[in-house]
């Protein structure tokens, strides 16, 4: 079933046919069934009042010109706008909370890389914790920082969709909002539209420690879509490796499943480690879930140690994990956990992202 028209209107040139091979593949990459139709004639642009090419037409809506900017970054606008109209399809959608810092930039780079391998687009988000100055008894609300924040956050945005030529069809599509409001709260509010929400970690041993840190605290607790937390200075390189960090059948029998998906959407291999104590059955064995049970591809090992943290790191190391996977699934529990000294200590003092799954 046709999901939409798209006219676009154009005399025959090498750039009608780039922005037509765009359109085409990007919708493919959406899975988006839309008709793409073209009127090439120039007496019938001329009676459709056509006045300048090449243009195009959503549906019924009012015929739209391409921008006099850079060719690849008009396509670009062509192609945002029409995934934008349809909520870009079946495309993963990943929120990455910006903060202006060097570790929300760091994080923002990794999730480019990542949505590039996911075919996934991305939405930056900054919320905006308004100040207030009292003047001769009245509250006052600081408007001018608001519309600062919004700018830079444009610019932001605009130099990410720069440049597309080359990589017209492959480089993820940036948005961008500044809300006012509470950040955990907001974040947790908007991600429930979104696949995956992405948080950049800030300083060394800082992680969730300070504001926006604090923040990554209560998206990662309180979150229902899964949240990647990418430590201070990880530089983004291929994962070619996913590490499940198994700890509870009953959590395991829906997590793992998402976790093998994930490195079949990256291509990557995947591993599953237990750390179990020292005082355990050394003829432990692991039940994996009864759907991936019989798979060949996946490595399983079981490993006894006191610092399950340390152990785990170790693994992941040992293994060139390219990232952490963890589970849980009662928010009461996570919470707890989330404080031990074990979880501190890996998120901390890993160099590997961690993904957490909320069940």
């Amino acid at each position: 079933m046709r999901e939409g028209v798209i006219t676009v209107y154009g005399v025959d040139s090498p750039k009608m046919q780039v922005l037509k091979q765009v359109l085409g593949d990007c919708l493919k990459r959406a899975q988006l069934e839309i008709l793409i139709t073209e009127v090439t004639e120039v007496e019938e642009l001329i009676r459709r009042r056509i006045h300048k090419v090449p243009s195009f037409q959503w549906n019924d809506e009012p015929v739209q010109e391409m921008g006099v900017e850079k060719f690849s970054v008009a396509i670009r606008k062509v192609v945002q706008t029409i995934l934008k109209k349809n909520n870009y399809g079946h495309m993963k959608k990943i929120l990455v909370p910006y903060d202006f810092s060097a570790a929300a930039s760091n994080a923002f780079s990794y999730a480019q890389n990542l949505a590039d391998s996911l075919q996934a687009m991305i939405y930056v988000v900054h919320v905006f914790t308004p100040s207030f100055t009292e003047i001769d008894g009245a509250v006052i609300e600081d408007e001018a920082a608001l519309e600062v924040k919004k700018k830079a956050l444009k610019e932001f945005v605009d130099a990410a969709n720069q440049d597309w030529i080359g990589e017209i069809v492959s480089a993820p599509l940036v948005e961008g909002e500044v809300i006012e409001g509470f950040p955990a709260e907001k974040i947790i509010e908007l991600g429930r539209e979104y696949d995956m929400i992405l948080l950049g970690a800030q300083g060394e041993n800082q992680l969730l420690k300070n504001i926006f840190g604090s923040v990554a605290t209560e998206v990662a607790k309180n979150a229902s879509v899964p949240v990647m937390i990418i430590p201070s200075g990880s530089q983004y390189r291929k994962i070619q490796r996913v590490v499940y960090a198994a700890a509870d059948h009953e959590i395991d029998e829906v997590s793992m499943p998402k976790a093998m998906d994930l490195s079949k959407q990256l291509h990557a291999a995947m591993s599953v480690v237990h750390i179990a104590p020292p005082t355990a059955d050394m003829n432990l064995k692991l039940n994996l879930p009864s759907s991936i049970a019989d798979s060949a591809d996946i490595a399983v090992e079981i490993i006894h140690a006191g610092d399950t943290a340390a152990a785990l790191t170790e693994y992941a190391k040992t293994t060139r994990g390219d990232l952490l996977v963890l589970a849980t699934k009662e928010r009461s529990f996570w919470s707890s956990l989330f404080h031990t000294s074990m979880t501190k200590k890996l998120v901390q003092e890993s160099d590997t992202p961690v993904l957490i799954y909320h069940l």
